[in-house]
């Protein structure tokens, strides 16, 4: 026959039993709900990808995969794919400049992403800078040269004629606020027209 006392210290742990369990399960539930709001963590270093901006004329055909490869430190360099361009306006029948972006995620799941622009030329003789007009701060110094500015050029073939460009007017006075142009040309070459373009330049004072 059991004791009475024992029947008490049985009761009271089979009431608590129950208690502990729920409490368990809660616990479970409260830990599985953490992992799943918790973000994967990134490993190691991000991928790098290696891509260029492009210049091409109207007609030409463009590959945006062409001369790009990804590189990661732990899973070595890769061939891009036409999943990992995300973004590409490219119109090679108009002249412009457009982007395409490209992206890449490791086995860590580190991400990255990569815009690149695309120029497409028109096949005539120009000159091309980098942006018009251009901004400088008064008595700053300030070379007008082509090679100083970027300034490009090249004929109806699209071979550079950058060398030949020389300047027919200069009208920039660094000493002055105020709004002025410089005046490029390049000669005849290859049967192309002569070549003559502005550029304009703002000297803001300085206090």
């Amino acid at each position: 026959m059991t004791h009475p006392k024992w029947l008490s210290i049985l009761s009271l742990v089979a009431l608590a039993i129950p208690t502990v369990v729920a409490n368990q399960m809660t616990f479970a539930t409260e830990t599985e709900k953490a992992v799943e709001g918790t973000p994967l963590e990134q490993i190691g270093q991000a991928p790098v990808i290696f891509a260029n901006d492009r210049t091409l004329y109207v007609g030409d055909f463009f590959n945006p995969l062409d001369g790009v490869f990804f590189y990661d430190h732990e899973d070595g360099s890769s061939q891009p794919a036409l999943e990992n361009v995300i973004y590409d306006d490219v119109d090679m029948n108009q002249p412009g400049k457009y982007k395409v972006t490209y992206a890449i995620e490791d086995s860590d799941h580190n991400r990255t992403e990569k815009s690149i622009t695309v120029t497409v030329l028109d096949h005539v003789a120009d000159i091309v800078f980098p942006q018009n007009p251009i901004v400088i701060s008064q008595y700053s110094s300030f070379s007008p040269l082509p090679q100083s500015l970027g300034i490009t050029s090249h004929d109806s073939q699209g071979v550079e004629t950058t060398d030949s460009i020389f300047i027919l007017e200069n009208t920039v006075d660094t000493n002055k606020a105020g709004t002025y142009s410089i005046t490029y040309c390049v000669p005849s070459i290859h049967g192309d027209p002569v070549v003559i373009k502005k550029l304009n330049v703002t000297v803001i004072r300085t206090k």
